[in-house]
């Protein structure tokens, strides 16, 4: 398919399409800011040794998964954000990325979700962790996966279908 066809096919699409498009639009955008957030707060914490020490040591083995889970989930953010980049401009062998990426985000939404609140609720028993840290903790936990992964995933299956995939 020509560029200029494919332009037409975007313009000429259904509504729900162009909202999807802009919704996995937005998830790629986020993706790329959490996966530069992820690794400055994975290396900052890395450095400071009071930090990895309460990972390390931490009574919590979720608390220590998902703080060394960081580099990884900053590579697949930005390896899900240019297949969907990719998938966007119907270029590339790397669009296939972005269906496997989204379907892969969905059961990271359900496991990150869980983790998560475990984690609130510790933190909010903790004698040592206010309860306005164990809050902004979790609700950067939930900006960082559920909102850009849940804009990611109901972008691509808005336009799925559109794109024949």
């Amino acid at each position: 398919m020509e560029k200029t066809e494919f332009v037409k096919n975007i313009i000429n699409a259904p509504l729900s399409v162009r909202v999807g498009r802009v919704l996995l639009r937005i998830g790629c955008i986020l993706f790329f800011i959490m996966a530069a957030f992820n690794i400055a707060v994975f290396v900052l914490a890395f450095f400071n040794e009071e930090t990895r020490n309460q990972y390390v040591l931490a009574p919590v083995a979720a608390k220590a998964i998902v703080f060394y889970a960081q580099p990884l989930l900053a590579v697949l953010f930005v390896l899900a954000a240019i297949g969907g980049l990719c998938y966007l401009s119907d270029r590339f062998r790397f669009k296939r990325m972005c269906s496997l990426a989204a379907v892969i985000l969905l059961v990271v939404f359900v496991i990150d979700t869980v983790l998560s609140v475990r984690n609130l609720i510790y933190d909010l028993v903790s004698p040592d962790i206010t309860a306005g840290t164990a809050w902004a903790t979790f609700l950067i936990s939930l900006i960082d996966i559920q909102l850009s992964g849940g804009l990611y995933f109901i972008g691509w299956a808005m336009q799925k279908d559109y794109m024949g995939d």
